[in-house]
């Protein structure tokens, strides 16, 4: 029996082979989760390259096994020739004293699922819109399965709740690194379980699931109205719970507000802790956007990172992006990124932006029209004239925007989501009989969208 060993020399090899192999497929969640765990070794046979469980075999057998065995030839010319095999199991490692996984990260041989690096605490930039969150993601990753479990993190997109899910998940495995951490956006668990059905590997993927210490499903919204993965989901929740092992989740609103979700599952979201991030405000866009820029090899002026964050309000996301197409306008000219040369390369994208719907446009728009002063919206006064046009403001920000009912009720003075609740759904009634105020929401809309 030929015995097969990952040596240095085969792991730079195979490292090679990956990098090559994720710039040649379009699905980069599928090479983080599915080929990135993938190990190779070398025997006088031929190479072997290894799944470390049935799920990922399958996957990988089913749909990238050919591009990986074309990378994997061109490595070497001797290659081209031997067999390639590939098994389920793990290579042995080389004999030597030293531990084998000190220069190893733990999600890599831990996880089918790796987490990306980039997303930890000290990359993490806070401020008022997500300093709660941050603390409280810290506190749950001291103390997981007991602090706040589950710990759900919700608001819009591209705020950093999948950047604070992960984090809680590398600073698990740093204090103990035997832990299974297993992270699965929504629509991944939703596909995988669809192959599972289908293969019959069901099993398989249920032991992946009760296995992990750890389990962090992202944007769980996408769940909505999917019965049998709800139920799939359920069962999985309580298991962990019942095991004291912690639940992250993340969505785009407070768990509550889910359309499409039974109520026993929507009320074992909040047994535990529920935080919301919100929009970043300005000093903390200028310091990710410094930050980001240092990442890409830029150093930033803080007049040019004032300006983008001025004029970029909505996210991390975007703030990223527009860095990225700035840096990219850079090169391509071979000018230097200063405020002229920003506020050129920007202009376009920059007046789409101005044209956007926030709360701040919302909440002017409507006090223009009914004559009252902006604070009013957000004040506690409780006049007929002041609360039906606060209401107003409050479904139509629920409406043309994006934002979660406690992100909306925050804006209007600090009140509490279950208001911003009765005023959308009391708007919405009025908008059946009332005739002068069905006239004014359609002419705030119409304000609204010129």
């Amino acid at each position: 029996m030929t015995t097969t060993v990952c040596s240095v020399a085969s792991t730079q090899l195979w490292q090679q082979c990956l990098e090559q192999v994720a710039t040649a497929i379009d699905n980069q969640d599928d090479f983080h989760q599915l080929i990135a765990p993938l190990q190779m070794a070398e025997s006088a046979q031929g190479v072997t390259v290894y799944a470390p469980n049935a799920f990922i075999f399958d996957r990988v057998r089913e749909s990238y096994l050919p591009v990986i065995e074309q990378y994997l030839r061109a490595q070497k010319p001797e290659f081209t020739t031997i067999r390639i095999s590939f098994v389920l199991g793990a290579p042995e490692q080389p004999s030597s004293h030293a531990s084998p996984a000190r220069n190893q990260s733990p999600t890599s041989s831990r996880s089918p699922y790796p987490l990306n690096p980039r997303f930890s605490f000290d990359q993490f930039i806070t401020g008022r819109s997500n300093e709660f969150a941050f603390a409280a993601a810290q506190q749950a990753a001291a103390n997981p399965g007991t602090a706040y479990n589950p710990f759900v993190i919700f608001g819009s997109t591209g705020l950093g709740k999948t950047h604070l899910m992960q984090s809680i998940g590398h600073a698990v495995l740093e204090k103990d690194p035997s832990k299974k951490i297993l992270y699965l956006h929504a629509e991944k668990f939703l596909s995988e379980m669809i192959k599972s059905l289908r293969h019959g590997t069901m099993d398989t993927f249920k032991s992946i699931l009760s296995d992990a210490d750890v389990l962090m499903l992202d944007d769980v919204q996408f769940f909505a109205n999917k019965e049998r993965s709800q139920e799939e989901l359920f069962h999985r929740f309580n298991e962990k719970l019942e095991d004291n092992k912690q639940v992250i989740l993340t969505s785009d609103r407070y768990p509550k507000e889910l359309d499409g979700f039974e109520d026993r599952l929507k009320s074992r979201f909040t047994w535990g802790l529920c935080v919301g991030v919100d929009p970043p405000e300005l000093e903390t866009r200028v310091a990710i956007l410094i930050q980001k820029s240092q990442l890409l090899g830029l150093t930033l002026s803080e007049e040019v990172a004032f300006f983008i964050a001025d004029k970029i309000q909505t996210n991390v996301r975007e703030l990223e992006g527009v860095l990225k197409r700035l840096i990219a306008h850079s090169k391509f000219s071979g000018e230097a990124i200063d405020l002229q040369f920003t506020k050129t390369a920007l202009k376009d994208l920059l007046t789409i932006h101005s044209r956007q719907v926030s709360l701040d446009r919302i909440q002017q728009a409507v006090s223009r029209y009914y004559k009252i002063k902006t604070s009013d919206l957000t004040g506690k006064r409780r006049l007929q004239s002041i609360t039906r046009p606060r209401q107003l403001a409050m479904f139509i920000a629920k409406t043309l925007t994006s934002r979660s009912l406690p992100e909306i009720g925050r804006a209007f003075g600090g009140r509490d989501h279950t208001t911003v609740l009765h005023a959308c759904q009391k708007i919405s009634g009025l908008l059946e009989t009332d005739t002068d105020l069905k006239i004014d929401y359609d002419n705030l809309i119409s304000l609204l969208s010129s």
